[in-house]
């Protein structure tokens, strides 16, 4: 399936703004593909706590989104609401709650986006995943970012025991059914580039996809190696006298995702996303099915 980023509730009283494309639903229907409309909340925490607060406000949204799921024959609905108040978390579930027999009634799955567990007050402890997982169809674990864009240290953006550690914590902790679960893996990875200056190393990063990858490898003629501990391929140089770093997503690391989900019994794997993947990607990730 894919799951395009189409809706987004733009104001305190749930209305939804859409971006669909029937002619995209088309042509995923016609290779096979389900298409799973993603909403989110416009990663906008005074909006959000507006537009759950009350059944109407959350009625507005369901509403809006079933409409627009059966304008654009839809499979599925995606909820990636991030930036989000810990107050809000009950009104989250209570919403996905109420949108999940409306939605099974128009034949329509309901999966729902969820961070590692966290002390983080805006991007994790506001997830009732046990809950969650109760009235969703599935929750994708959305396994990055380890180390993010403005980390102070480089890193991988999801080394495998981290992405381990993340999966087996709701497992255990919120009793969410193996099946239900599915590892969001990353199709993309940070070059870090660490620069001295003033006597202290200062850190920096940028998002790349995996063929962006590939090519700096083939240009500049460098040789990854394997980290046992990370489970990945690194490689390091230096540009205009700044070290670069970069902690490789190819075959390899996703082949070692994989076989994380199928020894977990999850319900499958997903990736963000779509455009950043290699044809060697889709090569591994289609072997959950086998």
């Amino acid at each position: 399936m894919v799951s395009p980023t189409w809706f987004s509730i733009i104001d305190g009283k749930g209305n939804v703004r859409s971006n669909a494309d029937m002619a995209y639903v088309n042509k995923a229907h016609a290779r096979k593909m389900e298409v799973w409309g993603l909403i989110n909340n416009s990663f906008d925490a005074d909006i959000t706590t507006s537009a759950m607060a009350t059944y109407e406000t959350r009625l507005n949204t369901i509403s809006q989104l079933l409409e627009l799921a059966q304008m654009y024959h839809l499979d599925g609905i995606n909820i990636d609401f991030e930036n989000v108040k810990t107050k809000d978390g009950p009104n989250i579930t209570q919403f996905v709650r109420e949108l999940k027999p409306l939605a099974q009634d128009r034949g329509l799955i309901l999966s729902v986006d969820v961070t590692p567990k966290s002390s983080s007050e805006l991007w994790s402890k506001f997830l009732d995943r046990s809950a969650l997982s109760e009235a969703a169809d599935f929750i994708m674990l959305m396994a990055y970012d380890e180390h993010w864009a403005s980390s102070p240290e480089a890193g991988s953006v999801s080394s495998l025991p981290w992405a381990e550690a993340a999966a087996r914590k709701i497992l255990d902790e919120d009793d969410v059914p193996p099946q239900k679960l599915i590892l969001a893996v990353p199709l993309y990875t940070r070059i870090w580039s660490e620069a001295s200056k003033n006597g202290k190393v200062e850190v920096s990063s940028k998002a790349v996809g995996m063929k962006t990858v590939k090519d700096i490898l083939a240009e500049k003629k460098l040789k990854p190696k394997y980290l046992d501990d990370v489970k990945q391929h690194y490689v390091e140089y230096k540009e205009d006298g700044v070290l670069k770093k970069i902690w490789i997503e190819d075959a390899v690391s996703l082949q070692a995702r994989v076989d994380l989900a199928k020894s977990l019994k999850l319900g499958g794997v997903a990736a963000w996303t779509r455009s950043f993947g290699t044809e060697d990607a889709w090569k591994v990730l289609k072997g959950i099915q086998q």
